[in-house]
Parts: structure tokens; sequence; C-alpha cells
């Protein structure tokens, strides 16, 4: 007999759980590995037949409740509720052990004396980073949006006096679908009030190290440093200073065979020479630092004029970006002003300055601190060898 005739011909559809003592349930999966935990007459639905029979009709996934004799082996199984999909699929394995990843990346910030801080998830400023685009959502109040991450709440809770926080956080993006991207996702953000960016190194190593330890992260933990001057050097004989401008890159990319457009910007070349020259070069883990003070973002220029910023790689995969954050409200403004007018080259939508946090800074004082944003879907990916996020299940 095979599972279509099982359960159009034998099969009581949808039974309820027995009520008397001695019943076990549960998955299929969880008792279909040995034949040694079952008694030679097996009882399953009307029939009576070996084990072997009647794991050819049962899916790992079906549920089903089982209860032993007295000699303690399984005689009697029945079906509850048949899962449809007979293959096995990789999402139903993958999305526990995302939870369990989740749990054991809290575990390690709780461990380490941060305070997770939820932020609000309808906000007024998504994020103002020039090449993001948010989901806007109409509300009584007006517009808001979802946050493309949680940086500007989390900041304002540094200028509030908590000095170590963090947050995972469910982030929205309008990022066409790829193996790589989708536009909900999950981002832990954490900061250090009075320390430097070496700190956040030191969590990022010491964080993969816990994941190693529990399996969740299997690559070799080999770590290097590169810097945007190391690069340029290494693979394109050029010295790369703070005041390289547009001009150099072009005559650069011309000298290189790199193409480009006329009315590129700075940051569109460094795009280019970086995705075609630098990026097939990050093997393992790579700390990308000293970023061109055009690409400060919200980070402080250091005093060697580079932008106190870093990214880490792993094997050409952006997994997070860090600064040494700005604390200054009025420069912050600034660089508000500078992301406002690239978006309106770029075409986006124009976004309205969060100025709570300004004002918070103002009146409040937040510390010097350094800050990361760390994408948890593509972590995972990395750490378990998955090639599409779809994989994860969620």
């Amino acid at each position: 007999m095979n599972r279509d005739e099982f359960l159009s011909q034998i099969w009581q559809a949808y039974p309820t759980l027995p009520q008397e003592a001695g019943w076990v349930f549960g998955r299929w999966s969880q008792w279909s590995t040995s034949a040694s935990q079952f008694a030679p007459n097996l009882h399953f639905g009307a029939l009576s037949c070996a084990f072997d029979q009647v794991s050819k009709i049962l899916n790992f996934q079906d549920a089903v409740a089982l209860k032993k004799n007295a000699e303690g082996l399984f005689q009697e199984v029945l079906l509850l509720s048949p899962a449809s999909d007979l293959q096995k699929d990789l999402r139903t394995e993958m999305y526990p052990k995302f939870c369990l990843f989740l749990k054991e990346v809290r575990s390690f910030f709780e461990g380490q004396d941060f305070l997770e801080m939820p932020t609000p998830t309808l906000v007024s400023c998504p994020g103002m980073e020039a090449h993001l685009e948010a989901f806007a959502v109409e509300t009584d109040g007006g517009t808001k949006h979802l946050p493309t991450s949680p940086e500007i709440s989390l900041k304002k809770r540094l200028c509030e006096g908590n000095d170590r926080i963090f947050e995972i956080k469910t982030c929205f993006r309008k990022d066409p679908k790829s193996p790589l991207h989708r536009q909900e996702f999950f981002m832990l953000e954490w900061y250090r009030a009075f320390e430097p960016l070496e700190s956040l190194k030191k969590d990022l190593q010491n964080l993969l190290a816990h994941l190693h330890s529990k399996g969740l992260w299997m690559p070799a933990l080999n770590w290097t440093h590169e810097s945007f001057q190391s690069l340029f050097k290494k693979h394109l004989n050029f010295d790369f200073r703070p005041e390289t401008g547009t001009a150099e890159l072009k005559s650069l990319c011309q000298s290189q065979g790199i193409y480009f457009h006329e009315e590129d910007e700075f940051e569109d070349l460094i795009h280019r020479i970086f995705m075609e020259r630098f990026e097939p070069q990050l093997k393992d883990l790579v700390f990308l630092e000293d970023f061109p003070p055009q690409m400060a973002v919200l980070s402080r220029l250091g005093s060697s004029g580079f932008a106190q910023r870093f990214e880490l790689y792993w094997n050409q995969w952006e997994l997070a970006n860090a600064f040494f954050e700005v604390n200054d409200p009025e420069l912050q403004e600034q660089r508000w002003d500078q992301d406002l007018a690239e978006r309106k080259r770029l075409g986006k939508i124009l976004l309205s300055k969060d100025m709570e946090l300004v004002e918070a800074m103002k009146t409040k004082a937040m510390p010097p601190s350094s800050g990361i944003a760390l994408g948890l879907d593509r972590l995972f990916m990395a750490g378990l060898g998955l090639q599409d996020i779809s994989e994860i299940g969620f």
C-alpha cells in the first residue's frame, strides 16, 4: 500500500489527540530513524504491519501520535495530520537554526553587559543614506516610514545616558530581490560609548568565535586588515590620499580600462573600481578601514584625514559597517544635507531630517561613541554555507 492509498482508503482524517496515558506526540522525523524502537506487530491505523512499511507511507513532517507497549516499544502509530510535501525542504531545517542563531547572538551581547533597547518601527526618518529607499506608511499622524536601520533611534538612547546598547531589529529596504537581498531582514546594531572602533572589531571577533563554538559559524576564523590606501597601492599601484578627487579617479579608470560615465561622481567611481578590482580580492574575513573622507557618511574624520569607518567582508560579501560616530549636532545636520543633495542627484525620494536627534545631541549630549550595523541574515548564510537568502525559511 502506498501513501495515497492509505490516505484515501484507510486514514480517518484529522483525529483528535488521544487522551489516555502513554501517548507521545510530535513529527514522524523524531522516531523514523530507528526500527529498534518499534514492536514487530505495529498497529498503524487499520493496518498491522512492519516498521519499514510504515516508513514508506509516512513523511518525516507528518504529525503523529505513538503509544508504547509493556516492553517499552512503540506498538501503535496514529497519523494526526499529513504533510503534503514529501520532499525534505531545506527551509524547514534552517529556520529553527536561524532562531537558535538569533538566540545565541542575543545571549552573546547580554553576556557582555549590553542592554537590549527596542526602538520604534514607525519612524519619521528611516535613515538618510543616499542609496537606500524606504517604505512609506500612511498613519493618522501623517506619513511615517519603516526603518532602514535602527540607527537614529538608538543614538537617541545614547543621548539619554545608555552607554552600551544593542538591538536585533526587523528592517525594511526597497532593494531588488537577489540571493543576498530581500526587502525585510534582520539587522543587529550595537553601540559603545567612550570606546574606539577597535572595541567593535574585538566584538566581531568574539561574536563569531561564540557562534563557531555553537556550530553556527563553520568557516575558518582567519582575520585580515586592509585599507583603501593598501588596496589602491596593491592592485592598481596608485597612491590614494585623503585629498584624491574625482578627476584623478577618472584618469585612473581610463588608464586601467575601467568603464565609467563622464557624469560619475567620486562615490560612483570608487564603487566601479571597488567592484571590479578590489572586491574579488577580499578573501576570508577582512576588515576594510580608512575610508575616503567623501565616504565618511556619519563617521568622524581621523588625524590621517581618512574617515574613522570600517566594513567587515567575508569572501566578497559585505557583512557589517561601523563608524566612530559624529556627535556634533551641527556636523550631523551638515552630513544629512549632503545626503539629501545626493538623493536629489540620484532622483531618490527626499526625506525629512530627524530633528529630535539633533535636539537630543544639543540638550543631552551624545558621548563619543562607536557604532556598527551587522546584517544577520547574511551572517547566518555565511556561517552555514547558504547561497540564497530564501533558504533561511523566513
